[in-house]
């Protein structure tokens, strides 16, 4: 299946030979974002997307773009609720195990068995933390029970990892995507692109889609869909991620911050980041 897509961008920010740098593929797979999760929007869509950059999953890396389908009546209960964003690992791991609480919550010692630590480690650590933020409340006779019942804000979330030439290591790069993206792309320049294509069997074996952009026209054409990650995705990854997304929607921002590279901090070469309209 191909599909294809004119960017809204400006003359100024084609160049013919190719594009100067990765982040001026950012605008183009933006404003592409409906081709891209067209089979989302078969089944959700009632729900509102956004597309966000740059969003860190450690280990697993940075998504250069990531298109997430927003449920805006958990943000708005979240808010009312004071439920703010749950980025912290070991903070999402006893707030979760929190969520199978009976009703008169776990003791500190329960806890700390479920989440192999210390119960002064976890007294000082993620469950002080977690008490201080109003997401877990403690009771007498060192008990705790979650202040809410969690839902996430993010229903889909489609990662993509961009890549001008080497696609080679970005499709490994992609391929750690699929812990916690529904959908992952692999998205190139376009003579990137047709090289990849002569090597079809390592494209399949990272099962993620693949996307072409090319620089001339800044024409994005959708070249193989992406498939199920299957068993490569993790419940609690996708959770971290969704609450990644969540902490950036929830401080209105599109982006986490730019990474220098090689001691460089690299922007689009010509027109506006689309990274820094925040």
């Amino acid at each position: 299946m191909t599909t294809t897509v004119r960017h809204r961008g400006l003359p100024s920010q084609r160049v013919n030979s190719g594009f100067v740098r990765e982040a001026d593929m950012l605008a183009p797979l933006r404003d592409a974002r409906d081709e891209v999760i067209a089979e989302f929007t078969r089944t959700k869509h009632d729900i509102a997307w956004a597309t966000l950059f740059e969003l860190s999953v450690v280990p697993y890396g940075i998504a250069d773009v990531v298109h997430v389908a927003v449920d805006q009546e958990v943000v708005e209960e979240r808010r009312a609720l004071g439920a703010s964003p749950i980025t912290d690992h070991h903070e999402l791991t006893l707030f979760m195990i929190l969520q199978h609480s009976r009703h008169d919550g776990y003791r500190a010692r329960e806890i700390a068995v479920r989440a192999g630590m210390s119960v002064e480690g976890l007294r000082r650590g993620p469950l002080a933390r977690l008490t201080a933020a109003g997401h877990v409340e403690r009771l007498s006779g060192h008990i705790y029970r979650p202040t809410w019942r969690y839902r996430t804000a993010i229903c889909a979330l489609v990662a993509i990892e961009v890549k001008r030439t080497d696609w080679r290591r970005a499709a490994q790069q992609a391929l750690r995507y699929t812990t916690f993206a529904d959908r992952t792309y692999l998205a190139l320049e376009s003579a990137t692109a047709q090289r990849a294509l002569l090597h079809p069997e390592l494209i399949a074996t990272t099962r993620v889609g693949l996307i072409q952009v090319e620089p001339s026209t800044l024409r994005v054409k959708k070249i193989k869909n992406a498939p199920s990650p299957g068993d490569r995705l993790r419940k609690f990854e996708r959770l971290r991620a969704a609450e990644a997304a969540f902490l950036l929607i929830d401080s209105g921002k599109v982006s986490g911050p730019i990474l220098p590279v090689f001691g460089k901090t690299h922007t689009t070469s010509t027109g506006v980041d689309p990274r820094s309209l925040s």
